[in-house]
């Protein structure tokens, strides 16, 4: 009889440590997809930047939107074209 209490209270543990460990791995790897969309989105924007600016100009006014800020005017971004190398993320 004792046993088959320690059997019931050992298979417990792990169920519980397994879904303990499950919860900490699904959060990690949130975390891991959220870092690497958002180094994706970086690198779109510095893409289009140079291929296609007025792309480029409504990607990042989307952005902002998004952010419930200001639409920043394409002329203002047209005079700062290449210098927006790191300046313009959604930091």
């Amino acid at each position: 009889m004792l046993i088959g209490w320690s059997f019931i209270a050992a298979g417990a543990a792990c169920l519980s440590y397994a879904g303990y460990c499950s919860s900490r791995n699904t959060r990690a790897l949130a975390g891991a997809r959220a870092r690497l969309e958002k180094i994706g989105r970086r690198e779109r924007l510095a893409r289009l930047r140079h291929r296609d600016f007025a792309a480029f100009c409504v990607e990042v006014n989307n952005m902002r939107a998004q952010r419930k800020e200001k639409p920043i005017p394409v002329e203002l971004l047209k005079k700062v074209q290449f210098n927006l190398m790191y300046t313009i993320d959604e930091d």
